[in-house]
């Protein structure tokens, strides 16, 4: 679900090229729009720029951009229609004076072809961790959810606002680990999803919807608390027309996969066991992310089976099976984790009669019989993947092809 945005990117780049920051005086900077910020953009900087002075002493004021750490929207400047007029309204994060610790949002809106700051709400934090939008209240309009950042990797302070008759409001907060704005329990508006590293022993996951103008609880879970943090996140609808939601989580020791499953009235993770020590199911060393290997919208996650040599090793990729309710191994694999690629066996016997071997030094794979003769081998040429085909290969070319996929790592 992208939102349709325009960044500034080219205010950051002409600051670090006057300097290497993003510290601005106004003295200077209200006489001067820096080159090729022109049209809407430039007039979007005059009438902050100009929100500042008004608020001043009259003395100079200097103020610094601060750009979003993670997520689609990493600009400090952020246009979106908030509250469903088909105008849109700008947002700017910035710090007060290079040397403040308090990150500000500054809200900008369009009346008449002339912007003006209307709004200006400091988070009480050190950075920004992440922003986004959801039409949560079902009416068209849009939330705004800002991560602020107090220095913590495991949680930051969420507030969610909303924009109405040129005026922003509060709405809700929490602390929070990963935030999801998904429809997941129902389809006329986003829900939020909550996880809350709370210690390094207990983890909640929380669903959260709206009626009305209230937030309300649908149902919360107890996830993995050993997680440092949240890396990638996907949603899908499994074959019982449930909602999965996965989650990779970096641990100190490697990493896992947190399944959420709602089903329409209680949300579980049914691969998180307190008593055996947390999301074993999942658990992986390294940093392999979990994929949608077959590309039927439905997640996969890695788990090493066994390890043939240092770069290279035999995966299976997991998946839930809803009508059991059991992970089950959905295909296998060799995994060149130095080259950042895997191929999926063709077939569950395949590995039976083959041995793999990798030469770092040529970055390639080599696929055996078990007599060692070689049915084919795949190199890294110039960040491509080249496949050689020996004639004892009982596959052709186009099926050892099909079977190659390349792999995320965090």
């Amino acid at each position: 679900m992208k939102k349709r945005i325009k960044w500034l990117a080219l205010l950051a780049v002409v600051c670090l090229l006057l300097g290497g920051c993003t510290s601005m005086d106004l003295r200077v900077q209200t006489q001067l729009v820096p080159p090729g910020l022109t049209g809407e953009q430039a007039d979007i900087q005059a009438a902050f720029e100009s929100y500042l002075e008004t608020r001043g002493d009259g003395s100079a004021v200097s103020y610094r951009l601060q750009f979003p750490a993670t997520g689609e929207h990493r600009a400090a400047f952020i246009l979106q229609d908030l509250d469903g007029d088909k105008q849109e309204e700008a947002l700017v994060f910035y710090r007060t004076s290079p040397e403040s610790n308090d990150v500000h949002m500054n809200v900008l809106c369009n009346v008449d072809d002339e912007w003006n700051s209307v709004a200006d709400i400091a988070g009480g934090s050190v950075g920004v961790q992440e922003i986004r939008f959801g039409d949560i209240f079902g009416d068209g309009t849009k939330a705004v959810f800002v991560g602020w950042s107090f220095g913590s990797q495991r949680e930051s302070n969420l507030r969610v606002y909303r924009y109405q008759n040129a005026q922003i409001t509060e709405c809700y907060r929490s602390l929070y680990s990963r935030l999801i704005v998904s429809p997941i329990s129902r389809t006329d508006r986003e829900d939020i999803l909550l996880l809350h590293l709370k210690s390094r022993s207990v983890g909640a996951a929380t669903l959260i919807t709206t009626e009305g103008e209230n937030f309300r609880t649908l149902s919360s879970t107890a996830v993995d608390g050993s997680v440092i943090r949240y890396t990638d996140t996907y949603a899908c609808i499994n074959e019982r027309g449930d909602t999965e939601i996965y989650a990779d989580g970096i641990k100190e020791t490697g990493t896992i996969t947190e399944l959420l499953v709602w089903n329409g009235t209680t949300l579980s993770a049914p691969l998180y066991k307190a008593v055996q020590g947390g999301t074993a199911a999942s658990f992986r060393t390294g940093t392999l992310s979990m994929l949608d290997v077959d590309k039927d919208g439905l997640m996969e996650w890695p788990v090493l089976r066994d390890t043939v040599l240092g770069d290279v090793g035999v995966v299976d990729w997991m998946r839930w099976d809803a009508a059991i309710g059991l992970p089950v191994v959905k295909c296998s694999s060799y995994v060149c984790s130095a080259d950042g690629y895997a191929w999926l066996w063709p077939a569950e016997e395949w590995p039976a009669e083959t041995v793999v071997s990798y030469v770092p030094q040529t970055k390639t794979m080599t696929v055996s019989a078990s007599d060692r003769t070689p049915l084919f081998s795949v190199s890294v040429v110039e960040d491509e993947l080249t496949i050689r085909m020996m004639p004892d290969c009982p596959l052709d070319s186009r099926t050892v092809r099909n079977q190659l996929i390349r792999l995320e790592e965090e």
